[in-house]
């Protein structure tokens, strides 16, 4: 039986179209691997240093991740190989399949155990057919795990669940602006590439329009220095929280950016 993800699982393609992740078309249930929530778990345990030193050495406390997720490092440009590998993906991530049946349950002789895998009905068979289906998909879309849209973080029962709704492209701005910092470039130039530029003209009048009842204004000068500070200020930040989304994944917890 087909196993399934809650969040949009990789994408690959077909023969080495994975290779070109842009020409990848997503689906109701897939996106583009580099896409995918799953491959920026993957991403972010690759820059965990603990973890990383794991690897080489045996020192640390990773004994059970390690047996999940394997040696990450040496599939460190080969996602798609790390995801198949022993069905790798699909048992870390894919809701697991309960070898259970639909059945017709009787009030007086069976007991109705409290099971989260398990949805109990009362339904009226005296009723239009057409009308019952309806009825029923109505429910299985506010009840199913796959199909819910009312809740902000379903519920997963698979082995590494996500820990909330993932903002994949914004973790992915995240990885950028840290793999940038650690080659030291200039906080403005990785703030105008991967967050924003900031005009310092339009800066400056928006402050001093909000300012203007306090009799407050500054001058361009001072607008650059204060814009030049918010580009040290936001890229420390996104640079924080993704260290710390890289250090919850050695945890076995993504995404966490606290």
């Amino acid at each position: 039986m087909k196993r399934y993800f809650i969040y949009k699982h990789p994408l690959f393609g077909r023969g080495d179209k994975w290779k070109n992740p842009s020409s990848i078309r997503s689906t109701n249930t897939g996106v583009r691997w580099d896409k995918s929530p799953y491959c920026v778990w993957f991403m972010c345990l690759l820059r965990n240093k603990e973890y990383e030193h794991y690897c080489k050495t045996g020192k640390g406390d990773f004994k059970k991740i390690y047996a999940d997720f394997g040696n990450v490092f040496e599939y460190k440009n080969n996602f798609k190989d790390w995801w198949f590998e022993e069905n790798r993906g699909v048992n870390l991530f894919a809701e697991p399949i309960f070898e259970m049946n639909t059945e017709i349950l009787n009030p007086n002789t069976d007991k109705l155990a409290e099971d989260e895998r398990v949805l109990y009905l009362k339904v009226p068979i005296t009723n239009n057919p057409k009308v019952l289906r309806r009825e029923f998909e109505q429910i299985l879309k506010g009840k199913h795990p796959q199909l819910s849209k009312q809740k902000s973080n379903p519920v997963s029962l698979s082995k590494y669940p996500l820990h909330t709704t993932p903002k994949t492209e914004a973790y992915l701005k995240m990885l950028n602006v840290y793999d940038c910092k650690a080659n030291n470039l200039k906080a403005k130039d990785i703030h105008i590439k991967y967050i924003k530029q900031i005009n310092v003209k339009d800066w400056l009048n928006n402050y001093n329009e909000k300012h203007y009842n306090e009799g407050i204004a500054i001058s361009e000068q001072e607008a650059r220095r204060f814009v030049h500070a918010l580009y040290s200020k936001n890229v420390y930040r996104y640079n924080k929280k993704a260290i710390n989304l890289f250090n919850n994944t050695g945890k076995g917890i993504f995404p966490n950016t606290n």
